[in-house]
């Protein structure tokens, strides 16, 4: 079923240019196995209070090393307990401010949630989660990383960014103020916005918040225009 629905677009971290640019971006080293690098149901855990932020130790976790990386590949899995209040969950580098906005899971009462992130380290080598209402348990796997060298045998490299919205439907930015028909479709301006240059493709966070029915939204590809003033 198609869904007619207000969209938003959450850049999270991503983008690519030439594999040796200057601004250090590096390629990405899949794990053998995927691990838990933080866990609030297990023994001992306590669930994260609301309007709350805490650092996650990222490097020399799961088997990623403990320098040389940029950003790491994340499963994120979150449930709210005892609260009738929906929320939502950031994750950002630990030491930098939280963006705002930029919800990269929202969580209803009592229901799962979980999304797939690539997140960018700080540099004491954590990643900070803010919840925003609680209590929610969370749990956090990583699948692989991103280091700071690329050996040049892939057609680009990974660049890092601050989280950006580039598209919200109901205040109008990136696009008209106007919920996507069903079988309808949005072109979204990339190149050129929030210092992303030359890119071949973007890492995003989709949100649908109210959707007229249930359906399907996918972003099949990014055009951008061959010159823009």
């Amino acid at each position: 079923m198609s869904v007619a629905a207000l969209a938003c677009l959450f850049f999270t971290a991503g983008g690519a240019e030439p594999a040796a640019a200057a601004t250090g971006s590096g390629d990405f080293v899949p794990l053998g196995t995927v691990s838990t690098i933080f866990d609030t149901t297990g023994s001992g855990g306590t669930a994260l209070s609301s309007d709350s932020t805490t650092a996650v130790q990222v490097l020399g976790q799961g088997g990623v090393p403990t320098s040389g990386v940029t950003a790491v590949s994340l499963r994120i899995e979150a449930q709210q307990v005892n609260t009738t209040a929906s929320g939502y969950v950031q994750l950002y580098p630990n030491g930098t401010i939280r963006p705002t906005p930029g919800s990269l899971i929202n969580v209803s009462p009592g229901d799962t949630a979980d999304n797939s992130a690539v997140i960018q380290v700080g540099a004491d080598g954590k990643i900070a989660v803010y919840n925003h209402t609680g209590p929610t348990n969370l749990k956090i796997t990583v699948d692989g990383y991103f280091n700071t060298d690329s050996s040049g045998t892939t057609s680009g490299g990974f660049v890092p960014t601050t989280q950006t919205r580039l598209v919200d439907t109901r205040n109008g930015i990136g696009a008209d103020i106007a919920q996507i028909p069903a079988a309808g479709s949005i072109d979204v301006q990339v190149d050129g916005i929030a210092g992303i240059p030359g890119e071949s493709a973007l890492y995003a966070n989709f949100t649908v918040p109210s959707p007229g029915a249930a359906g399907s939204l996918y972003a099949p590809r990014v055009v951008a225009p061959a010159s823009r003033s």
